[in-house]
């Protein structure tokens, strides 16, 4: 878990987008019959279930939005489905851990929220506050002291843990197995300059995924069509200018054969 002077960060945190959402979504409520059923009201209700230790009843909510899910009411493409719903009834494992703390608990609910969010809604606000504290805490960990690298290291994992799911739902499904290879070999670094390197690699790739990768093909005919465009000029300037010679020469002969007359 977090060191306390992180925890106390995160939790003002997550104190300051529980209240940013409290005023963009409707106040939350349990979903009554007859009523449209909102599907983020019901994943933040989780979360408020869970800070609240009422973890039963946060159980019970995720299990209705698991059938929710079972019935089109998230749009996504069925791998990501799968992954949505994978992390959900895993989330209400933790809940159940009579193992787990309470803040671990409290993690769980908090990246099954923004996953969720991450899943609504690829360019989440939220979603992107959390991961530039992620992508801050990580400059941290490369600007610490060799001797706190390790407790660096380890905030960085603990708020990566919370924020990958999100991360990861939004990106292509072609990119998952190298993601979470790549986060799997993150957890079992221990040595410091493995550590350094490994920051160096998250934020690279963090930087890779937020850049826009260009179409390579349309790139290729955007190019082929300017090359046939300038072609196509010059090829007409070159006729039209042997066209006006050939005029001009034959103008010049006759004008000549009138001379001679």
């Amino acid at each position: 878990m977090v060191v306390k002077n992180q925890k106390v960060k995160l939790s003002v945190l997550i104190f300051s987008v529980i209240l940013l959402t409290a005023m963009t979504i409707p106040v939350f409520a349990h979903h009554q019959e007859g009523q449209p059923y909102d599907l983020l009201d019901e994943v933040y209700t989780v979360y408020e279930l869970t800070d609240a230790k009422k973890y039963e009843a946060a159980g019970e909510k995720l299990n209705q939005i698991v059938a929710a899910l079972e019935t089109n009411h998230l749009s996504l493409s069925e791998e990501k489905l799968e992954y949505v719903i994978d992390i959900t009834e895993n989330t209400i494992r933790h809940l159940q851990s009579g193992i787990e703390n309470h803040e671990l608990k409290v993690d769980k609910a908090l990246a099954f929220v923004l996953m969720m969010e991450s899943a609504k809604n690829p360019d989440s606000q939220m979603v992107a506050k959390w991961k530039n504290e992620l992508t801050n805490q990580i400059a941290n960990g490369l600007q610490s002291e060799t001797r706190s690298l390790p407790a660096e290291f380890s905030q960085v994992m603990d708020l990566y843990s919370i924020v990958y799911p999100a991360i990861k739902i939004r990106e292509d499904t072609k990119l998952w197995s190298k993601l979470d290879e790549q986060f799997v070999n993150l957890n079992q670094i221990e040595n410091e300059e493995d550590m350094l390197r490994a920051l160096n690699v998250m934020l690279e790739t963090f930087h890779q995924l937020d850049t826009p990768v260009s179409n390579e093909k349309d790139d290729d005919a955007s190019f082929a069509w300017l090359i046939f465009s300038v072609g196509g000029v010059i090829i007409i300037t070159l006729l039209y200018v042997g066209w006006r010679k050939y005029k001009g020469e034959k103008k010049e002969k006759k004008i000549k054969k009138v001379d001679d007359l």
